[in-house]
C-alpha cells in the first residue's frame, strides 16, 4: 500500500512524504525521490504578451484599428526598424502588442514573461517546441506551429481593467485563440499542459 497523505480508516497520514506499509502492516520509512518534478511551462511564466503581428504594408491600419477597438493609447514605436508598439492600456500593465513583419502575411505570436529565459527554453524544447532564434531572447515555435518568445520579465501583474462600451457593456482582450493542425493538436495540448 502507497500513501500519498490521503488517509486511510484508522491510519493517519503521513507527516512527510508518502510512506509504505509492509505486508504486516507495519509502517516503513517515507518514499524517497531524488527526481525533482519539473514545473509545467505555464507555471514558469508570470506574465504573458500578445502580438498582433501584421505585414509592414499595413501595420498603421493595423495598429489604429487595434488601438481604437480596445480603447489603449499607442506607445512610440521602438526597434532596429520601428517594428514594434505597444497599446498602452488606461491601467495595469499592457498585454498587447504589434509588429511589423516582413516575412509573410503576419499572425499572432505570445511573449512568455519569465524568470529565466533559458530554462523556459529548454523546457519548452523537451516539451517539442524548436528554437527558431536567439536575439538576445529565445523564439521558439510550438508543437502546433505557434511562434512563441521567452523574454524576460519586468515585473508585470497588473491586469487591466475592462474598458467600457458606449451601450454601457465593458469588454477586455483577455485570450488568444491557437489554430493548431488537426494531426497536432494533441501534442499542442500537452505542450501547455505537461
Amino acid at each position: 500500500v502507497i500513501s500519498l497523505g490521503s488517509q486511510t480508516r484508522g491510519v493517519p497520514p503521513p507527516a512527510t512524504g508518502p510512506t509504505t506499509a509492509g505486508t504486516d502492516g507495519e509502517r516503513r520509512e517515507p518514499c524517497r525521490s531524488s527526481v525533482t518534478p519539473l514545473p509545467t511551462l505555464t507555471r514558469m511564466i508570470h506574465w504573458m504578451t500578445a502580438f498582433v503581428d501584421r505585414p509592414v504594408g499595413t501595420i498603421e491600419a493595423a495598429t489604429s484599428c487595434w488601438a481604437a477597438a480596445t480603447a489603449t493609447r499607442l506607445s512610440p514605436s521602438r526597434g532596429d526598424r520601428d517594428e514594434f508598439r505597444t497599446l498602452v492600456p488606461s491601467d495595469g500593465d499592457p498585454h498587447l502588442r504589434v509588429q511589423a513583419v516582413t516575412d509573410g502575411p503576419g499572425g499572432v505570436h505570445l511573449d512568455l514573461h519569465v524568470a529565466d529565459i533559458e530554462v523556459l527554453a529548454d523546457r519548452a524544447v523537451g516539451l517539442g517546441a524548436s528554437v527558431v532564434a536567439r536575439p538576445g531572447h529565445v523564439v521558439l515555435r510550438s508543437p502546433g506551429g505557434l511562434l512563441l518568445c521567452a523574454v524576460g520579465h519586468h515585473g508585470e501583474h497588473r491586469v487591466p481593467a475592462p474598458v467600457s462600451l458606449p451601450d454601457g457593456g465593458t469588454t477586455r482582450v483577455d485570450q488568444v485563440s491557437i489554430d493548431v493542425p488537426g494531426e497536432r493538436f494533441d501534442d499542442e495540448i500537452r505542450f501547455w499542459s505537461d
